[in-house]
């Protein structure tokens, strides 16, 4: 072996440093998802159903919870040849399952993939339609300002609105505080949080049927 790189060797065990040879490669990046953010969800990509115990199915029953998404194509399209502006569509949906949020339009795309922006869980189908009511109002607030101009059916193009993170807190925040208008508190969770309150629900079940 070539003296030199012996000693190079020698010099990085002796303080404890790593030779190219001994560090494992890097991770691979995390597929784009057409906005540079990695925490959006490939609607493709959705995990199977929990398997749950009666306690759990009955509580998940009883909890009635639905689900709002905001949904849209994996990255801007072009909408005829020689578009450089292009076209993001985005929607919004209300599903009794978080699971099923986009899954149709994902289907209808033949040469691209569809994602989920964004979960919230609202506590009844009524508020979750109010919710989507909500922020589809918003979307076409926030179309006016930008200059977005509008697609077919129920579809905004967001091709203009920025980053993500920026237009959609504060358009999440107006959509909240229209429905906190209409029917007083207005409470919204996660999907973490919907476990555990199905989890704590069956607890409760299990006790009144004292088999706890």
């Amino acid at each position: 072996m070539d003296p030199e790189l012996l000693t190079l060797q020698r010099l990085a065990e002796e303080n404890g440093l790593k030779t190219a040879d001994k560090v494992a490669p890097p991770p691979p990046k995390p597929r784009e998802h057409g906005t540079g953010n990695p925490e959006f969800e490939y609607v493709d990509q959705t995990p199977k159903r929990p398997r749950r115990s009666d306690d759990e199915r009955q509580a998940e029953d009883e909890l009635d919870h639905h689900w709002v998404g905001l949904i849209a194509l994996e990255r801007p399209a072009p909408r005829y040849f020689g578009d450089n502006r292009g076209c993001w569509p985005l929607h919004v949906e209300r599903q009794a399952d978080w699971r099923r949020l986009g899954s149709t339009y994902d289907h209808q795309q033949p040469a691209t993939r569809a994602v989920r922006l964004a979960v919230i869980g609202v506590n009844s189908k009524a508020g979750a339609e109010r919710l989507k009511t909500a922020l589809d109002e918003a979307l076409t607030g926030r179309q006016e300002k930008t200059d977005g101009d509008e697609l077919r059916f129920r579809f905004r193009n967001g091709v203009d609105f920025g980053p993500f993170e920026v237009w959609w807190t504060p358009l999440m925040q107006d959509a909240l505080m229209q429905c906190e208008m209409l029917s007083g508190r207005f409470e919204v969770f996660t999907r973490e949080e919907h476990e555990r309150m199905v989890k704590a629900k069956a607890r409760e079940i299990m006790e009144k049927r004292g088999r706890f």
